[in-house]
């Protein structure tokens, strides 16, 4: 995944060059939801993304794409003032094809992106005064073109000076509304780690030794700090950089799908198992900010007291009581686990299916826990 590296000043977004009868032609509505409000700096964020037709007319267009460039986010701070985006993509738009939008159908994408990924911790003018803290504005910026048959349709041509007719394809521009999500502060003692890992070199030995998913890499979620040679390593810096946070959960979902790799075929069932047991849990309300066991003893001897706190959780409102890095303070956060659960089952089967001769039960495993958003609905995810 790319990670979010560009940063500008804010300027009007309205002063993007797009035809105003865009607007005459589709009537369409994008819509952003992220899995959680409060997640520590670096952290993945899971979102939904869905382009939905409020019109009386179907439209012709491509779908949101994060690769192909239709699809991007703008991350900003809460005044407006200083904002950075993810890149959008390998702008190779003429390959992706269009999907035919019904009147109240929505085409539907399921990603993740690095909030920031490791290489821009220290980018000094957006993201590195975030390492301590601190809310911004997410939003999802969607650029379709339309087609010329689509404006032919509708009316929608342009006399020119000989009185001829010419359709003309154009590009628009839809924003999300905002979603304002909190960063906490990443531990040092992770980031020392992170930094130190990213300067280690390893011996032409080490990259011979067996791999398993590392070798074939892994195009998804964020990515590990320097080079990982192969699985020792990565159980390596699993254990001394002991991530929190969604980098933490998806550091373990990695080790999670290297052991189903890894797995001889009468153990691989078992490993699925593991893994799409993982993938439906509910949220660890102390491990989730960073805060291990040993920090809070009086909630990890007093079981009556965890219990209680358990119960605080309200997953029908998506809404859970977390504990903070300093191992005092509580917060309220809404975070919808399901959604996740979407964005990884989705991404994790788009690896699986990659490696079918392999991880072909997995692929299946996987998909048992993928359903569309509206089962009436077409939807843009690499899913069918």
């Amino acid at each position: 995944m790319s990670g979010l590296r560009t940063i500008f000043v804010v300027v009007a977004i309205a002063s993007v060059a797009t035809k105003p009868s865009a607007c005459e032609i589709c009537d369409l509505e994008l819509t952003m939801r992220v899995h959680s409000d409060r997640i520590v700096f670096g952290d993945p964020l899971y979102v939904e993304v869905a382009v939905v037709n409020r019109g009386e007319h179907p439209v012709s267009l491509p779908p949101p794409d994060l690769v192909f460039g239709t699809l991007s986010f703008s991350v900003s701070d809460v005044t407006g003032s200083f904002s950075c985006r993810t890149p959008v993509g390998s702008g190779v738009v003429g390959l992706l094809g269009v999907r035919l939008l019904k009147p109240r159908q929505r085409l539907t994408l399921y990603c993740s992106f690095a909030m920031p990924k490791f290489e821009d911790f220290d980018e000094p003018l957006f993201w590195k005064p975030l390492q301590r803290g601190g809310s911004v504005v997410v939003r999802a910026e969607y650029m379709p073109w339309f087609w010329q048959a689509l404006r032919e349709e509708a009316g929608a041509v342009r006399p020119e000076e000989d009185g001829t007719k010419r359709q003309v394809n154009y590009w628009k521009l839809f924003l999300s509304a905002g979603q304002y999500v909190r960063l906490e502060p990443r531990p040092q003692s992770e980031l020392r780690v992170m930094r130190a890992w990213k300067k280690k070199r390893f011996s032409r030995e080490a990259y011979r030794q067996p791999r398993g998913l590392i070798h074939f890499g892994w195009p998804l979620g964020p990515e590990l700090p320097g080079a990982i040679p192969n699985r020792l390593e990565l159980e390596n810096f699993a254990r001394q950089a002991k991530l929190s946070g969604e980098l933490g959960d998806w550091l373990q979902v990695h080790r999670l799908l290297q052991d189903v790799y890894s797995a001889e075929p009468v153990a691989r069932q078992e490993a699925n198992r593991r893994l799409v047991e993982w993938l439906t849990k509910e949220p660890d309300f102390i491990r989730f900010f960073g805060v291990s066991d040993g920090c809070v003893p009086s909630l990890t001897a007093g079981r009556g007291m965890r219990e209680t706190l358990e119960k605080w959780g309200d997953p029908a409102a998506h809404e859970y009581i977390f504990l903070l890095a300093d191992g005092q303070t509580f917060a309220r956060v809404h975070y919808d686990a399901d959604l996740k659960c979407q964005v990884l089952a989705r991404e994790l089967h788009t690896v699986a299916i990659s490696h079918q001769q392999v991880m072909g039960s997995t692929a299946e495993a996987l998909r048992k826990l993928i359903r569309s958003p509206d089962e009436t609905t077409p939807c843009a995810d690499s899913v069918r």
